[in-house]
């Protein structure tokens, strides 16, 4: 019986392997995409992927090179005095090419008033 057990082992052991290796190139070499990326806007216009200027047409082509998808979120800071005609171009460049999640964000504002008497001293 022993010598029955030897005689199959080699008949499935590269069977074995192969599934073994399979699993492990489909689990190992999974990359997940981006669930956000960040573009932002200069005060004069300028539109950049990170710290890289980018042209505004090929802004969707970076975007898919960094691994974007359609589902990846694309936030775009703009300055306050953003111009509303380059909104909507980088807008409806994103959305053509398929990213649909845009997300634009302002400067936020804090102010701080120290002159009421209802904020406790730290001396």
């Amino acid at each position: 019986m022993t010598r029955a057990r030897a005689d199959k082992f080699p008949r499935y052991f590269p069977m074995f392997a192969a599934l073994l290796l399979i699993a492990a190139l489909v689990t190992g070499c999974a990359t997940t995409p981006p669930s956000a990326m960040n573009v932002s806007v200069s005060p004069d216009g300028a539109v950049m992927l990170g710290v890289e200027p980018v042209v505004l047409k090929k802004l969707p082509a970076k975007l898919k090179s960094r691994g974007a998808t359609q589902n990846t979120a694309i936030y775009v800071a703009v300055p306050e005095n953003s111009s509303p005609a380059l909104l909507r171009d980088l807008s409806e460049t994103l959305v053509a090419a398929g990213y649909p999640r845009i997300i634009f964000t302002k400067p936020q504002k804090a102010i701080a008033d120290t002159a009421d008497s209802t904020v406790p001293s730290h001396r």
